[in-house]
């Protein structure tokens, strides 16, 4: 299929299963449109406000580009960008060459927001964007250079000594970026055609979306976790700086004792000889460099969360990967009740010993049954989903029968998702954890729940995606030959589309604004969680009224446990603490950072961040006098003979014991036991 043609492919796949189908219109044409700029150019670098007067007349003719199967559109965008940016190099070399004064006190304002950001004024205004930025970039790089005891006591003479070296790295860094998006190895109208097929499936909603074979292929070898490795991987922070990103227990980078995640990367050094620029290599290549199979030795040096520069050589290893490992943990005080955070909703792999999340969960029960515990405590905060059927599977372990969820095609007839086994595996009182990166299959679980009264939700009201997606292979054909969904190879591409939605038991949906805890906590980041509903053309909330017969639990007596659970709060200085600092800040505050551009304002900024958290920290991070956090019987027997164990069990008790969103869940569950 010629490229031309794969956006009017697109169009046809996506309106054969897509949950609310949209004509080949005006309205899907500015859609589009809208979403090409955004993504293209979201912080606004590149498209001067010429280009979006020009380009204007495309935003209702896109539409015509796909029925008529031709790429005038991005091969212009692709010729538009390629002169765009040469001439952003050049912008970028004339500001770096002129003298910055770092005394001079001005602004540059950040919006981290996923609404639009593409503001172009005038010719003033966009070389003020890219002044701002590139002088920002000096000084972050500067102060990033230094310990944080040097940076406290540095004068502007030295400071400005520094700024030459900080030139030459930003603009090695700026111009090698500059390099890859003007010369990708796909070429620039290929990206650009990426760029619209994305933009089209976001026209629908915000999880269809469409990627390229070598998205596909990547995707799949980054499920592989066999044969040796240093046991870190890197991300591209928001300064375009490399940090690490995580560090696998009992991988090399863990055993050091020297690393962590959100450490910046200064230096790497493979094998004694290979040393990346830094200041030319993304997070994404450095991995692949440390993944390749030849180099077996890495001497990193990073700046560490502490402001220190240090210096240490790892060796490959292989080390026992347990992304998805599940453990209870008992809270023994007045009551004995269990805890258990949910990672992912994951299902067990061909070399897995695990069959899944509720095949783990099961195991885990059984051994918190021996333990008599009084109540359970489920996390699912900050668990953005995964298998759905694994989150039926595991509502099923807590309810004795019945339907647990509805799914409904676009003009299908509802269809219900039953428990597929009889009985419970629990039986004790439960409340469950969420908060508004809780997501999909953790809101499937949870509403189940609530639905049956066999658990008492509390937190947060959660993201609000209450629909499911599946990934066809770009290819009409599979529309008369269903054998085509299993390819795992397209030159075409693939699509993710949004094809159900999902719908509580009681006929209620979550989607948009998020399942409503039955109690909520003060949650310190209220203010960032996005949900759905602010997400461009998300999917509307609606109601079902055909439900289906299922059989409640007596309701627990919620007004009491309400009321109970606020006297609390309004008394637990931890709360009241969360509660002023959201009183003073809002979704718009919360994105739109303000970073002052002299040398003294910058230092004394990052020194009040510091200073807040380690506040917060202090405040918030006080051990619970209500309990004291332990193993079960079965995980007591396996630490003397697990070292890596031993010391990652005694961090999590540790985080478990400080937790006061835990805690409260102890006390709420106290009450449920209550006559």
């Amino acid at each position: 299929m010629h490229k031309c043609e794969q956006a009017a492919a697109l169009w046809h796949l996506m309106n054969a299963f897509h949950y609310h189908p949209l004509p080949l219109n005006n309205e899907l044409s500015r859609r589009t449109y809208h979403n090409f700029l955004e993504i293209s150019d979201p912080w606004g670098f590149y498209l001067l406000p010429q280009d979006l007067e020009e380009l204007s007349s495309f935003q209702f003719k896109l539409d015509e580009e796909i029925s008529n199967k031709s790429c005038t559109f991005t091969s212009k965008m692709a010729l538009l960008f390629k002169e765009r940016i040469s001439q952003a190099d050049s912008l970028v070399n004339s500001i770096l060459n002129q003298n910055f004064d770092f005394q001079r006190k001005e602004t540059l304002f950040i919006n981290y927001s996923k609404k639009t950001k593409t503001k172009q004024n005038s010719k003033e205004t966009h070389y003020e964007k890219w002044r701002k930025y590139l002088k920002h970039s000096i000084i972050r790089q500067i102060y990033s250079d230094l310990d944080d005891s040097t940076a406290n006591t540095i004068k502007y003479a030295e400071f400005y000594k520094k700024i030459p070296d900080a030139k030459d790295k930003i603009r090695t860094r700026i111009n090698c970026s500059l390099e890859k998006k003007a010369n990708p190895k796909e070429g620039l109208p290929q990206i650009m055609h990426s760029i619209f097929m994305e933009s089209i499936a976001l026209s629908y909603d915000p999880n269809s979306s469409y990627f390229t074979q070598d998205d596909n292929d990547w995707f799949i070898s980054s499920l592989s976790q066999e044969g040796e490795s240093f046991g870190l991987s890197f991300v591209q922070n928001q300064e375009e700086e490399i940090e690490i990103a995580s560090l696998t227990p009992g991988g090399a980078a863990w055993k050091s004792n020297a690393l962590a995640e959100g450490d910046l990367v200064k230096r790497v050094i493979l094998d004694d000889s290979i040393q990346p620029d830094l200041n030319c290599t993304d997070a994404f290549q450095l991995n692949s460099k440390i993944e390749a199979s030849s180099i077996k030795k890495m001497k990193i040096t990073v700046k560490n969360t502490s402001g220190k520069h240090i210096t240490i050589e790892l060796k490959k290893s292989k080390s026992k990967i347990e992304f998805n490992t599940l453990k209870s943990f008992l809270l023994n005080g007045k009551n004995k009740i269990a805890y258990m955070a949910i990672p992912s909703f994951y299902f067990g792999g061909k070399n897995s010993n695990s069959k899944g999340l509720a095949d783990d969960v099961a195991r885990e029960i059984a051994r918190l049954n021996k333990e008599k515990v009084e109540g359970l405590i489920l996390d699912l905060r900050n668990n953005g989903g995964g298998s759905v059927e694994e989150a039926m599977d595991f509502a099923g372990i807590f309810i004795n029968e019945g339907p647990l969820s509805i799914w409904k095609y676009n003009g299908g007839i509802p269809e219900v998702w039953k428990d597929k086994n009889k009985g419970k595996a629990f039986d004790k009182p439960i409340t469950v954890l969420v908060n508004g990166f809780s997501a999909s299959a953790s809101e499937i679980f949870a509403s189940t729940l609530q639905c049956y009264n066999r658990a008492i939700i509390v937190g947060s009201p959660t993201h609000g995606k209450s629909s499911s997606q599946i990934i066809v292979p770009l290819d009409t054909n599979i529309l008369h030959n269903m054998a085509l969904f299993k390819e795992k190879t397209s030159e075409n591409g693939f699509l993710k589309v949004t094809m159900e939605k999902i719908y509580k038991i009681n006929g209620g949906s979550f989607q948009g604004d998020g399942l409503q805890p039955d109690i909520i906590l003060p949650d310190l980041w209220e203010s960032y969680y996005e949900r759905e509903s602010s997400l461009n053309y998300a999917l509307k909330r609606d109601t079902l009224y055909k439900t289906f017969y299922y059989n409640p639990e007596p309701q627990f007596d919620k007004e009491r446990l309400i009321k109970k659970s606020k006297d609390r709060i309004l008394m637990k200085e931890e709360f009241k603490y969360i509660t002023q600092k959201l009183d003073s800040l809002s979704t718009e505050n919360v994105n739109k950072v303000k970073v002052p551009l002299d040398f003294e304002g910058y230092w004394e900024m990052k020194q009040q961040e510091k200073n807040k958290e380690q506040v917060e920290q202090k405040i918030l991070l006080n051990p619970s006098e209500e309990y004291i956090v332990k193993n079960n019987a079965y995980v007591q027997k396996l630490i003397p003979s697990d070292p890596i164990l031993a010391k990652t069990n005694k961090t999590i008790m540790k985080d478990i014991q400080e937790d006061i969103f835990i805690e409260e869940c102890y006390f709420i569950l106290q009450d449920m036991l209550m006559p």
